[in-house]
């Protein structure tokens, strides 16, 4: 069983069961229960709406971003850092 099916299957028992009180009967942190959601291409709510219409759960796949490899570098100097991003600004 996989940590989301484990989540659900607590869900399913459950529907108002808060993230802290699922995560202390998993044995996991809260956080890390958002994590393995997350990681599956769900949130919380949509989880909890699936276990209370009592929908089988069907994966999702999960969202992945690619990052530039210069960005993966370590910055050796501002100069190098303009290099990245022009005039010292982030695209983001």
């Amino acid at each position: 069983m996989t940590d989301t099916q484990a989540i659900y299957t607590q869900l399913l028992k459950n529907p108002k069961a808060s993230p802290k009180a699922m995560a202390k009967e998993l044995g996991i942190t809260h956080k890390r229960l958002y994590y393995l959601i997350g990681m599956e291409g769900f949130t919380l709510p949509q989880l909890r709406r699936k276990a209370k219409a009592g929908a089988p759960l069907d994966h999702r796949k999960a969202v992945t971003y690619e990052i530039p490899e210069e960005l993966t570098q370590p910055i050796r100097s501002y100069r190098h850092l303009t290099t990245i991003y022009p005039n010292g600004v982030s695209p983001c």
